[in-house]
């Protein structure tokens, strides 16, 4: 649901959801961090929370945990991205998109 006024932070059950292949709530008002618990979905094939208004660190690794997650926009939001030394070179051959705009 891009674009459609959410706002708040995004709820840590979402991680629950375990049968979802795609989250698509771009250019929204989405607040606060990206929860670690969104890890567990594992079935999860496109994840897009461009241009919200998320901050904080993200544990980059935790979308390695998404083995088919191919398609991954954190964009225009004020997160910095750590990662374990090399993982990171490892994404561009994992994802078919990855969008960091913006991302430290």
């Amino acid at each position: 649901m891009a674009g459609n006024q959410l706002s708040g932070p995004i709820p840590s059950w979402l991680g629950n959801l375990t049968q979802l292949v795609g989250i698509y709530v771009g250019e929204n008002q989405l607040n606060g961090s990206i929860p670690e618990s969104l890890s567990k979905l594992t079935n999860l094939e496109d994840l897009s929370l461009y241009s919200n208004q998320l901050g904080g660190t993200v544990k980059f690794d935790m979308f390695f945990n998404m083995t088919i997650l191919k398609y991954l926009d954190l964009g225009l939001n004020n997160l910095s991205l750590l990662s374990k030394q090399g993982k990171m070179n490892a994404a561009s051959s994992k994802f078919g998109f990855l969008g960091l705009p913006r991302c430290n």
